[in-house]
């Protein structure tokens, strides 16, 4: 006999039940991430973010969970539904609260369904389980829609087609074929590309008079947290943005999890000029935030691709998710991948104009898929794809 258990904080689950969990997800749901989000205030009722842990036990033991948060505004998602939001309000309906299943303020594409290793035969029966009982206290809490983003792709099948409207979406990837070092990887790009971002690296390199220091498990510490929290502002003020993340949580997050970790400081002398911030595990390299004091041409994409394309090959890493928005990355080797969502919609005649717009949405992203493989894949071609042209 199956028992639901609801909780809303991540520190009334034991972590060894947790890990068994996540054991092959990133480190953006683990234990350590989801407990610094909540201590250091970044999420939670005041800030509008509160977890909801639908936890699903046998026998005393915890066997699943599907973790998601009720929401009163759609902020740090990427997956953007601000149109429907307004919609809804224009015809004198409320779209908050949402339920969204999403690590916070994070566009990775982590499992939602969370099994146990000894059951995942049962995920299905599970799925169901946790879903009836999330769209249960969805309806008692009145919310107007259930949200989840970023689904990999192996959990679509979960989110049925008859209660879910699925989303396409994009972001920009590095797949690390085989390359061991950069020069590898720039022989595998076509001339145009490889002159262009030579030119790039050799600037910040020989001309820039900046020095990048690398930081990463055991050479962090307390102060870089405070050096990077100056650049993470900067990019709040220049774009307006709303900052998620306080000082303490970057301050905590690099004590939590040090292996996970990869900072990037540049100086000029010992004057600090830009940052950026990475995640990775054992497969992948996740870029995650950015900010300059000064403006450096080409020193974005040293610090926030090639840098990290480094760092890629030097530890035989397989893949590098610079995330959404910016065809600048084409050029430089970070190709578009489809990322999908799930969507229910209580309200019908909203979903129906809802799933008219995505279907409309989905055919705009082919077509912009097309165009990229044909006119602006950066690789070099195959003799293959010669003679198919």
């Amino acid at each position: 006999m199956v028992e639901i258990k609801i909780f809303q904080s991540i520190f009334q689950l034991k972590k060894e039940d947790w890990d068994l969990l996540t054991r092959s997800s990133s480190p953006f749901i683990s234990y350590e991430f989801l407990g610094v989000l909540e201590s250091t205030g970044c999420i939670g009722k005041e800030r509008g973010q509160v977890p909801f842990y639908f936890t699903l036990w046998e026998k005393g033991s915890l066997r699943a969970c599907y973790y998601i948060f009720l929401k009163s505004h759609s902020y740090g998602e990427y997956i953007f539904d601000w149109a429907w939001a307004d919609a809804f309000q224009r015809a004198g309906l409320p779209y908050y609260p949402k339920f969204c299943s999403q690590t916070p303020f994070t566009p990775i594409s982590d499992l939602k369904l969370l099994i146990h290793p000894d059951d995942l035969a049962f995920k299905s029966k599970f799925a169901k389980i946790l879903q009836k009982a999330v769209s249960e206290v969805a309806n008692k809490i009145g919310t107007s829609s259930i949200h989840v983003l970023y689904i990999p792709h192996s959990e679509k099948e979960f989110f049925p087609k008859d209660m879910y409207l699925h989303r396409k979406t994009h972001q920009y990837h590095f797949k690390n074929k085989g390359y061991n070092c950069f020069s590898d990887f720039l022989n595998g790009l076509e001339k145009k590309r490889r002159k262009q971002i030579s030119k790039e690296r050799n600037y910040i390199e020989k001309k820039s008079g900046l020095e990048i220091r690398q930081f990463t498990g055991g050479s962090l510490n307390e102060s870089h947290a405070e050096l990077w929290y100056q650049c993470y502002l900067s990019t709040i003020k220049k774009k307006m943005a709303h900052g998620y993340l306080n000082e303490s949580f970057f301050k905590e997050l690099f004590k939590a999890l040090p292996d996970k970790i990869l900072l990037l400081l540049a100086f000029r002398g010992e004057d600090l000029i830009a940052g950026s911030l990475f995640l990775y595990d054992k497969e992948t390299l996740y870029g995650r935030y950015w900010g300059a004091l000064e403006k450096t041409k080409f020193l974005h994409f040293e610090m926030c691709y090639y840098q990290g394309l480094d760092f890629v090959f030097s530890k035989g890493l397989k893949r590098f998710e610079a995330g959404a928005q910016g065809e600048h990355k084409i050029k430089r080797g970070f190709l578009p991948e489809r990322i999908w969502s799930a969507h229910y919609i209580e309200n019908q005649i909203f979903r129906q104009a809802i799933s008219q717009f995505i279907l409309d949405e989905g055919k705009s992203l082919e077509d912009f898929f097309e165009v990229i493989e044909t006119k602006m894949n950066p690789y070099k071609k195959r003799s293959s794809d010669v003679k198919k042209s």
